[in-house]
């Protein structure tokens, strides 16, 4: 016994110096990380910040900065109006900018002129000192028009929640437009058939972590890497990351997104348009994805049948409407198929120059 007791007074030392050891090994070790960690933010910081400070420079803007009721927005306008052929303005979706419909544009701007702009924090835009709202977006489009001097009225192409501000538009200002090409476009309808859906997709819409990547410079670093598959060739990865998406952006797209619902609100029930020309583009088959929001396979099946019926529904709010379904298109029609939004345009020139 004596013995024994003996062996295990002189291994305690011995192990009371080896997890002392092992304590001096991981607080080198955890200082290390805490070193490299502030090293690495300090630099995508920097990086960061020059990167930003530089978009202009790197990447010039292909249009105009025009001063917009306080703040410098970037308006590109491209072609002239032939024949007296009605020109046309872009109001695009909620996160995408006047580089996501460069392919439209050209092609349209041989035929009529055509306006494509960035509204504030995206693209080449400056950021709005003021809270986004639905009535600072109709005021800022109504200004671009004026202070541009392009010929009135226009038609009026509106995707996803862009078709909202299109048609809220047209509601208060109904001399500024000939006719409307609402590609995708988000709706009241579907809104009110499936509240429990919009809810759950506001409520995940949120851009902190987003924002806080851009600050660090990860998402212009890494940005190229989660465009989509889809993302037109004739754009640059590089300058569509480096000019759009930075903290900026994001803070306007989460506040674009909570301003939704208001400018649904704002639409007049049951409004006519009319006779007033009007394309109601739509991507056919289930492009909505909901599984990844807590949905069943079934509900995402009843959303998107929803849908249809919105954009359906749309098309009867003019006597005088068409209705195109796009097979195998997503959300970005502008993307899958440029040509098919062309072509209805094309078509309403025509038919507004006949009955002139």
């Amino acid at each position: 016994m004596h013995i024994i007791t003996e062996r295990i007074i002189q291994m305690k030392p011995t192990v009371s110096k080896r997890k002392n050891k092992l304590l001096k090994v991981l607080k080198v070790f955890g200082l290390s990380m805490l070193i490299l960690a502030v090293s690495l933010s300090v630099i995508g910081f920097t990086y960061e910040r020059i990167s930003y400070k530089n978009v202009n420079r790197n990447y010039p803007p292909p249009g105009k900065m025009m001063d917009i009721n306080g703040h410098k927005l970037h308006v590109n306008i491209m072609g002239s109006v032939k024949d007296n052929a009605v020109p046309v303005v872009i109001e695009s979706g909620t996160g995408n900018f006047s580089l996501d419909w460069s392919e439209v544009q050209q092609e349209l701007s041989k035929y009529t002129q055509v306006v494509t702009y960035d509204r504030p924090g995206n693209g080449w835009s400056e950021p709005s000192t003021s809270e986004f709202s639905t009535q600072s977006e109709l005021k800022d489009l109504k200004t671009i028009i004026d202070q541009t001097g392009i010929k009135k009225p226009v038609i009026l192409i509106g995707h996803s929640a862009g078709g909202l501000y299109t048609r809220l538009f047209e509601q208060n200002y109904p001399d500024y437009v000939a006719g409307m090409i609402l590609v995708d476009a988000r709706n009241e309808y579907f809104a009110e058939k499936l509240p429990e859906f919009n809810k759950k997709f506001f409520q995940t819409q949120g851009q902190d972590a987003n924002k806080l990547m851009s600050m660090f410079g990860l998402v212009r670093f890494l940005g190229v890497n989660f465009l989509p598959s889809n993302f037109p060739r004739n754009i640059s990865k590089t300058e569509y990351v480096n000019v759009h998406w930075d903290q900026d952006f994001f803070t306007a797209v989460e506040q674009e997104i909570k301003e939704i619902p208001n400018a649904e609100k704002l639409l007049t029930p049951t409004r006519s348009l009319g006779d007033m020309p009007l394309v109601v583009i739509t991507a056919g088959g289930n492009h909505i994805p909901v599984v990844p929001l807590g949905f069943s396979k079934e509900e995402e099946k009843v959303v998107n049948e929803t849908w249809q019926q919105s954009q359906k529904w749309l098309a009867t709010l003019s006597s005088n409407s068409e209705y195109i379904a796009v097979p195998n298109a997503s959300h970005a029609i502008m993307y899958d198929d440029p040509e098919i939004i062309v072509t209805s345009v094309v078509n309403m020139l025509v038919k507004l120059k006949m009955n002139r």
